[in-house]
């Protein structure tokens, strides 16, 4: 299995596990970092998009913002496949792991959990289409 895809996967089984044990704001990390991780693996082995320019492109200011783009941009390519769900899923698990490693607040539960079920519906969603794993 490709690093990327089990660093995904470990931060997926990490983020249902954080959530089941009532550990919301750490959970948040762990499902974006599942997609992320997932989608720097897609990038490469689908879209031709290596690991050099991804790295570039998560250089400087709202830089996972510029790779999420990117993604979008490469899912659109892609024939009998409606991204939006996972456009979605993207960038909300990215403002909830902003949210929760960087502002006070507190959120409600089922918040965090639906944060983990996004994560894995987009792993099951790539993977049924894409089959990375």
């Amino acid at each position: 299995m490709d690093p990327y895809i089990k660093k995904s996967m470990d931060n997926l089984a990490a983020a249902d596990s954080l959530v089941s044990g009532d550990c919301y704001e750490a959970s948040a990390h762990s499902a974006y970092y599942s997609i992320y991780l997932l989608s720097k693996e897609l990038l490469n082995s689908r879209f031709c998009v290596g690991y050099e320019e991804q790295k570039r492109l998560v250089n400087g200011p709202k830089s996972h913002q510029k790779f999420i783009k990117k993604f979008t941009e490469c899912l659109n390519t892609v024939s009998n496949f409606e991204p939006n769900d996972f456009v979605q899923w993207f960038y909300q698990t990215n403002m909830l792991r902003n949210k929760a490693d960087y502002k006070p607040e507190k959120l409600r539960q089922p918040i965090y959990e639906a944060n983990v079920k996004y994560a894995l519906d987009f792993a099951k969603g790539i993977n049924d289409k894409f089959k990375l794993y």
